[in-house]
């Protein structure tokens, strides 16, 4: 093998967990996103956690005092 020639990707695929919790606020959310080129976002597990995690991410930026549906 040599480190001559055609150059292909080693990483095709990455998965990083990010622990977001310490995201407080809107203003902390979108300082994160501003700082970010890219992030896809998927939630894993059943219908019933993905659930549980949108009820706690809504708690914790305190989404029922915005005056949004």
């Amino acid at each position: 093998m040599s480190l001559e020639g055609e150059r292909r990707p080693i990483i095709f695929h990455m998965v990083l967990n990010m622990d977001e919790t310490r995201l407080k606020t809107i203003f902390q959310l979108r300082g994160f996103l501003a700082g970010t080129l890219e992030v896809l976002f998927c939630a894993p597990g059943n219908d019933e956690e993905r659930s549980a995690y949108i009820v706690a991410v809504a708690q914790r930026f305190s989404y029922a005092r915005f005056n949004r549906p």
